[in-house]
C-alpha cells in the first residue's frame, strides 16, 4: 500500500514539474532539473517556480495530513472532520465578520483561526460534559 503511495507521489512530482505555462519539454525539464548551474530562462523556471511549488504542496499537504491526524486523536473520533464539527464554519463565520466590518485583508486568516478555534472549543465543551438525562 505504501508503495503505491510513493509511486503516486513520484509521478506527482514529475507531472507537476511538467506543468506550466511555458513550452518546456520533457527532456529540457530534465536538463535544468540535474544542472541547476546552467543559465537560461528554463532553469529559472524550473529551480525558481516548479520546484518551490513542489516543496511547498508537500509541505502543505504533509501539514494537512498531520493536523488531520491530531484532530482526530484529540477528539478520540476516526470521523472527525472540520465540516463535520463546525469548524469549517466557524472560520467562514469569523471571515465573513471580518468582511462585514471592513477588516483589513492581512487579518483574515486571524479572524478565520480565530471563528475555527472558538466554534472547536465551544464543540468540545459541550461534547465533555456529562450530561445523563434525568429520570422523572
Amino acid at each position: 500500500m505504501f508503495t503505491a503511495l510513493f509511486v503516486m507521489l513520484g509521478l506527482s512530482i514529475v507531472v507537476s514539474n511538467l506543468a506550466g505555462g511555458s513550452d518546456l519539454t520533457f527532456s529540457k525539464t530534465i536538463y535544468y532539473l540535474f544542472h541547476p548551474a546552467s543559465q537560461g530562462i528554463g532553469r529559472d523556471i524550473v529551480w525558481q517556480i516548479r520546484v518551490p511549488r513542489i516543496i511547498l504542496g508537500l509541505l502543505v499537504g504533509a501539514g494537512l495530513a498531520s493536523c488531520g491526524v491530531v484532530f482526530q486523536g484529540i477528539l478520540r473520533n476516526p470521523l472527525a472532520e472540520p465540516y463535520t464539527l463546525g469548524v469549517s464554519g466557524g472560520a467562514a463565520l469569523g471571515v465573513a465578520l471580518g468582511v462585514i466590518l471592513a477588516v483589513s485583508g492581512i487579518y483574515l486568516p486571524f479572524l478565520a483561526f480565530g471563528g475555527g478555534a472558538l466554534s472547536i472549543f465551544l464543540v468540545y465543551g459541550i461534547a465533555s460534559k456529562n450530561v445523563s438525562p434525568t429520570p422523572r
